[in-house]
């Protein structure tokens, strides 16, 4: 027997390089091409990695053991086939003008595989309706190309991508109407045809909660199904779709699957559009759907005549078992259970906590092995079945909220920053704060409406934290006003730290401020933390230091939590990576978007909620010299030791936990005298000698040109040179590092605002002008 003959006994027998294929084992019921087949000396080897015999799979195939033994004249295995497709080669198979393709964003690339080869491959872009690139699609061939695990290899998405809906940068300004379809090359053809088009990256890529808003701006949808599996799984999905009534189904003339392949046979743009144009006008309504034969053919009937007799098993109903299954999640008009940010969140009275996905699988198991209504709808009990059933009720008609920031109200979608759910109901921070200031201060009550400050907890109320103690607007806290006073007796720095208190419980970034306790050891630093965290509670505070928010997972905590905590602060940078971190620290200070990560999941995009409070003994150096850094600090000096003196108070913690209502109390009132003061925080005098103090240890050219140096109107000027050589000469007397001649022109710049030029058009010597020295005798010249 022949190389060739034998292989045309095994199904799917696909090459990867010479003497090597991989094929579907006759052995079994194999759908995922675990047969290898080597050819070497004229022999043939054969390896199941699902375990089957070789005597097995000879006899499966109709073959003979001596059949392993290859006749000597047996031709050479062919070559693999050429992986590999260029835009030009593309345009050729599709029937496109190259240009047009480029003007779409297509381009040649070379894309590395797992193993290192370097192949040819057509580079298409996904981009959002602002042209922001979303994800990258490779395209490595234009014939289906099933590699050794049986899948087709023809597309490649690029690590990282983030699937949307191809060409939505594209859409029509009208909305009136428009053709989904699946794949790119769908939207090319159309899109040379003038034809409005967007494209699935993949039949069963159809994501409600990603599509569905997109796709509802529009009056008609014409939607191209395929005759084939690909086509049916559309259709199924779309069936149980919100926008249903909108779409009207197209099939294509007889003998073409898709409206690129009625291109190829038409590449006329007048007969084209004649062909799309028909078919457009005969698209039908879901419930006037015929659906092709291809689809009913009952596959079962050949493994089970009983099942086959009787016209196979009963239909699975995912919409009826989706709605029921929702339905034990419902509280009120709402529901309990939510898939927000690529996550499932459950309500726990307050707020709503993550899940995990083997939590929700699991739920859905047990529901579908008891329940009445799984049986009625004829859902399995199996793996696919609970993959089905989660997949219909992440739907924005059920449990999905789409891209929500929280803290929002779900129902209306409006923000909610302005509560918070405690153990007794949801607090109007706004009110709170007004009762606070009235009690406390003696501030006239502005609000003169009859809202309650506090309602009942509400699953509506999308929201990550709750503050875990009731509120009580008459409670107060003489133990801790005792304590602020002692270990910050200035009276100015305890308001600054009330009205960071009060800022903390709420989710805002807008003053752009972070905090950091500095003094000694033994001065109350750690204690006020512990009381901070306990008012704000503990599982609503993450502890992300400075130098690793460039770290992947990192920021995730910091758009899900109110506080970030970090008692003790790393201040040893030996590689200087605070520089790197620097921009990173003033994004989540600003509460600006970033991407957030975890493991396993999608990257989504989210705002940072969390405000910084770092206690240290050592503050950390920064490398940002401008006002960057600088205006977002707010140090507060802790210098009173209180830690081994008769003033320590043993579990003093424990001993204010009865105390938080009127904590909070104190913290509203701050609030509402920071809120009333306008969008600067404050910053008493001893904050801000302590940040100037510390800004100088910072940067020493800086310092060292403040002492030496002053701005004299009318004043000729020091020259560059002159000045360069004394600021060296101070470096090296200080055992500081050499540095340029550019980096002291900045510094100077950057203190006196002054740029060096030259003298006249005559004198080019450099002066910096008005700048005068009042160093140590003997070194004006």
């Amino acid at each position: 027997m022949r190389a060739d003959e034998f292989l045309q006994r095994f199904r799917a027998a696909a090459t990867t390089e010479p003497d090597n294929w991989f094929a579907n084992c006759p052995a079994h019921r194999d759908e995922n091409a675990s047969l290898n087949i080597k050819i070497k000396d004229g022999k043939v080897l054969l390896h199941c990695f699902a375990g089957c015999q070789p005597e097995a799979i000879v006899a499966a195939a109709g073959l003979k053991m001596r059949d392993l033994f290859l006749d000597e004249t047996s031709p050479q295995p062919t070559a693999p086939p050429r992986y590999g497709l260029t835009l030009e080669e593309y345009a050729t198979a599709k029937k496109l003008p190259v240009e047009f393709l480029k003007s779409l964003g297509l381009a040649d690339g070379q894309h590395q595989s797992k193993t290192g080869k370097v192949h040819p491959g057509l580079r298409i872009g996904y981009w959002g309706e602002k042209q922001e690139a979303r994800c990258l699609r490779w395209r490595m061939a234009i014939a289906k190309n099933t590699g050794a695990d049986g899948r087709d290899n023809r597309f490649l998405w690029e690590k990282g991508a983030k699937l949307c809906l191809y060409g939505l940068w594209r859409q029509p300004k009208d909305k009136k109407e428009i053709i989904l379809v699946e794949g790119e090359s769908d939207c090319h053809t159309l899109w040379y045809n003038d034809y409005p088009a967007l494209g699935l990256p993949g039949a069963s890529n159809y994501k409600a909660d990603r599509d569905d808003q997109t796709l509802a701006q529009y009056e008609k949808i014409y939607l191209v199904i395929e005759p084939d599996s690909g086509g049916k799984k559309l259709y199924e999905t779309l069936e149980k779709s919100n926008l249903k009534e909108k779409i009207r189904l197209m099939r294509m003339p007889e003998g073409t699957k898709d409206v690129s392949a009625v291109w190829m046979q038409n590449p006329d743009k007048t007969a084209y559009r004649k062909i799309l144009d028909a078919a457009m006008a005969k698209a039908t309504p879901f419930g006037k759907f015929k659906k092709p034969k291809q689809w009913e053919e009952d596959g079962r009937a050949e493994t089970s005549p009983l099942n086959g007799m009787k016209g196979g098993r009963p239909q699975a109903d995912y919409i009826a078992a989706c709605k029921d299954y929702a339905q034990t999640f419902q509280r009120g008009e709402g529901y309990t259970i939510r898939h927000w940010r690529e996550q499932w969140w459950q309500w726990e009275g307050t707020h709503y906590v993550q899940v995990p996905d083997t939590w929700m699988e699991n739920q859905a198991m047990q529901w579908l092995q008891t329940s009445p209504a799984a049986r009625d709808s004829h859902i399995p009990a199996t793996k696919s079945g609970v993959g089905n059933l989660l997949a219909g009720v992440r739907s924005s008609q059920y449990f999905g909220i789409g891209n929500l920031q929280s803290p929002a109200w779900i129902a209306s979608g409006e923000d909610a920053r302005g509560f918070m759910p405690m153990a007794n109901g949801v607090l109007d921070i706004e009110l709170g704060c007004q009762m606070a200031a009235a009690d406390i201060d003696g501030v006239p009550m502005v609000d003169s409406s009859s809202r309650p400050v506090l309602v009942e907890n509400t699953a509506d109320l999308l929201v990550t934290y709750a503050l875990p103690y009731k509120y009580d607007h008459s409670a107060q806290c003489p133990l801790f006003e005792e304590y602020l006073a002692t270990v910050l007796p200035d009276p100015a720095v305890q308001d600054a730290a009330l009205m960071m208190m009060g800022l903390a419980i709420v989710p805002d970034t807008s003053y752009n401020v972070a905090f950091f306790l500095s003094g000694p050891a033994g001065t109350g630093k750690t204690t006020f933390l512990e009381i901070l965290q306990e008012l704000v509670g503990q599982e609503n505070c993450c502890h992300v230091d400075l130098l690793s928010m460039d770290k992947n997972f990192k920021l995730f905590p910091l758009t899900e939590c109110l506080l970030n905590v970090v008692g003790e602060l790393p201040t040893e940078d030996p590689q200087g990576r605070m520089r790197y971190v620097e921009g990173l620290f003033k994004d989540t200070t600003s509460g600006a978007m970033v991407d957030a990560e975890k493991k396993y999941k999608d990257t989504v995009a989210a705002r940072c909620i969390a405000r910084h409070v770092f206690a240290t003994n050592t503050l950390p150096v920064f490398f940002d010299k401008s006002d960057g850094i600088w205006d977002r600090l707010i140090i507060l000096p802790f210098q009173t030791r209180i830690r081994g003196t008769a003033r320590e108070i043993r579990n003093f913690k424990d001993k204010l936990k009865p105390e938080l209502p009127g904590i909070l109390n104190k913290a509203l009132a701050a609030l509402a005298r920071l809120r009333a003061q306008g969008q600067k925080f404050p910053e008493p005098e001893a904050c801000r000698m302590a940040k100037q103090e510390h800004r100088d240890r910072c940067d020493i050219d800086a310092v060292y040109l403040r002492e030496n140096y002053s701005l004299l109107e009318g004043y000729g000027g020091t020259g560059v040179a002159d000045g360069y050589r004394k600021y060296l000469k101070y470096l090296e007397e200080n055992g500081l590092s050499h540095r340029s001649s550019i980096t002291f022109q900045l510094a100077v710049q950057r203190v006196f605002g002054v740029k060096a030029r030259p003298i006249s058009k005559e004198d080019r010597t450099r002066v910096f002008p008005g700048l005068h020295y009042e160093g140590p005798i003997g070194e004006e010249k």
